[in-house]
């Protein structure tokens, strides 16, 4: 019994196979209908176009796809087979996420507490312990950034932190415009306070947001697991959509 593929192939050969002859037969009994001699070569034409792309997709998916999983004796290697499906499985998930993010922000981009919006996202996708987002603006024609929403962060109401573009950290994103993963945060630099004591993360992720090539915020993201690459790259395009 033929599966789809072969089945498909099957047809189109035929539908080929007919249109080619009736040429044939046109042309032998000089049979001159401009009409019907047009219809059939443009039939074959289209069908040969069909049976070639269809070839061209199913080899390409199929054979090439089978090639990356074959060890050196053309044999199906499992570990290389279960690599692979993994990976498509990862990048199916990660678009999945991208995709809710970009719904999410796009729902709430003009909205009022914007910022404090997306803080408490990002927190809650990343399993972050501590956030602030800080706001650019001007300040006596002096390019500063104001922290304007938190998460975790513990200062008095009435205190205003502000820092100057270039000044720590947050001000060297700002100046130089490029996200900063820092694996390993100096002792005391960024304490987490609770009800069970206080405690020091372990890895920092600086987030600067631009618009028209010109910094408006930078998001620092603080957490006790690492910052992976795909998370990178998640917060890089989180960046560039925000």
């Amino acid at each position: 019994m033929l599966n789809k593929p072969k089945y498909i192939l099957f047809i189109l050969s035929i539908a080929f196979s007919a249109l080619t002859i009736a040429n044939i037969v046109l042309f032998y009994f000089h049979i001159e209908d401009f009409t019907i001699f047009v219809l059939t070569t443009l039939a074959t034409c289209t069908f040969s176009t069909v049976s070639m792309t269809y070839l061209f997709v199913h080899f390409k998916k199929n054979y090439i796809s089978k090639k990356v999983v074959e060890d050196e004796n053309g044999e199906i290697d499992l570990k290389k087979l279960k690599l692979e499906i993994d990976k498509v499985q990862k990048d199916k998930a990660y678009q999945i996420r991208i995709k809710k993010h970009e719904e999410l922000i796009a729902q709430n981009k003009n909205n009022p507490g914007y910022d404090e919006f997306l803080t408490k996202v990002l927190v809650k996708e990343l399993d972050a312990c501590q956030a602030a987002f800080f706001t650019a603006e001007k300040r006596n024609n002096i390019d500063v950034l104001k922290l304007t929403s938190s998460f975790a962060y513990h200062i008095p109401e009435s205190q205003e932190v502000i820092f100057e573009f270039g000044e720590g950290l947050i001000g060297q994103i700002a100046m130089e415009g490029k996200p900063n993963n820092i694996k390993s945060v100096p002792d005391g630099y960024i304490q987490v306070f609770s009800g069970l004591g206080k405690a020091t993360p372990n890895h920092l992720f600086m987030l600067p947001f631009k618009k028209d090539n010109k910094v408006t915020a930078v998001l620092e993201l603080a957490s006790f697991k690492e910052f992976d690459t795909e998370t990178e790259k998640f917060l890089r395009h989180i960046s560039e959509i925000a």
